[in-house]
């Protein structure tokens, strides 16, 4: 299991990297799952080996749909995946995506956000730290969030935050 994670890990960095180097139109995608909506399983009684079999399958779904250039999985009900296109190609990409997880019979009952986060043009560092935080906090699924990397040359300092922008639902 390591052996194919280190592998996924790899080819989702070499991807972002490459995009970036070649400026090619890119975001990656951040498929969270609602913690609430996981918890609220966890009261219900669904064992936990249940819950993760199926936020695991719905991630696979979720990359067949998208048909990504890299993947990984983050944690339990997060996954992350290196889409080309530009910004309003991939949202509509993401909402067909949240659609279709949305009418699924199990997969239905989590909420899910759909957060883009640009792939910032000669430098795919800008886009691996960006991390839009505190900005998603009030955004509740279903949601798709669109986020550009601060963009500025002093983006390492303090208190240079990406600028958040919810596409769907309208706001």
């Amino acid at each position: 299991m390591a052996v194919i994670y280190r592998f996924a890990e790899e080819r989702f960095m070499r991807s972002v990297e490459r995009l970036a180097r070649w400026r090619i139109d890119a975001a990656v995608l951040h498929l969270k799952a609602d913690r609430n909506d996981t918890r609220r399983e966890q009261k219900a009684g669904i064992p936990d080996d249940d819950i993760d079999t199926n936020l695991s399958e719905a991630g696979k779904m979720a990359e067949g749909l998208v048909r990504s250039e890299g993947s990984r999985r983050l944690g339990w009900g997060e996954f992350q995946f290196v889409l080309r296109g530009s910004r309003d190609t991939l949202v509509a990409r993401s909402i067909d995506l949240l659609n279709v997880l949305m009418q699924h019979p199990v997969y239905g009952q989590i909420g899910w956000r759909a957060i883009l986060i640009r792939v910032f043009p000669g430098d795919s560092q800008r886009t691996h730290m960006c991390d839009p935080g505190y900005d998603l906090e009030p955004v509740k699924a279903p949601a798709v969030v669109w986020v550009e990397p601060y963009a500025h040359d002093d983006w390492r300092e303090a208190q240079r935050y990406p600028t958040v922008t919810q596409m769907w639902p309208n706001s």
